[in-house]
């Protein structure tokens, strides 16, 4: 993500790294620190690759600076990346799904206990967002609403979902995985 995000704003103009990691924190107005550190290894990456170029500029009371700019490659990268659709996962097959499953088929705690905890969490994450919410100006932060409303709609879903399998219950316990084939073990008899 860090490295479009790094092209998008060196489409906007040229830039050097520390200024780039606290463009990106405003412009994104995200509540994980994009580290300096973080930006130049980027930076030395897209450089590696074609995407970006450097020149050094003179600082006055400081080293001279690198400032960065895109190449053509770049910036063919970079429209790509806009153009290129996204198919979100939608979580198939993480944490939570791998524990409702196996606590299916035998596990130290029950399908119940894995539904109510989960859901306990999604409205306490969905709370925290709704707060977020509320104290978002859409004046001045309507990147940062959207997307506080994407995740309200994800956590909504969510919750409908874990109802679900609360109303399906019994048939949920009904499940059985299926057993594989036993494999002959050691090597291949030789004819």
């Amino acid at each position: 993500m860090i490295k479009f995000a790094v092209l998008a704003l060196l489409y906007q103009h040229e830039a050097h790294g520390y200024e780039l990691s606290r463009q990106l924190g405003l412009t994104l107005k995200t509540d994980r620190d994009i580290k300096a550190g973080h930006v130049a290894v980027t930076l030395g990456r897209l450089e590696q690759a074609g995407l970006v170029e450097y020149q050094f500029a003179e600082a006055e009371a400081a080293p001279d600076r690198k400032v960065y700019r895109l190449t053509e490659r770049g910036l063919q990268a970079l429209r790509d990346w806009y153009l290129q659709a996204e198919i979100r996962d939608y979580r198939m097959g993480d944490s939570f799904y791998l524990k409702l499953v196996f606590s299916l088929t035998g596990a130290p705690v029950t399908p119940e206990e894995v539904l109510l905890n989960r859901r306990r969490r999604l409205y306490q994450e969905l709370h925290q967002v709704v707060e977020m919410q509320a104290q978002t100006n859409p004046q001045t932060e309507l990147p940062l609403l959207l997307l506080l409303e994407t995740v309200v709609v994800h956590i909504e879903a969510d919750i409908r979902w874990l109802e679900t399998c609360t109303q399906r219950i019994a048939d949920l316990k009904q499940y059985q995985p299926g057993t594989p084939f036993p494999q002959p073990r050691g090597r291949p008899k030789q004819n």
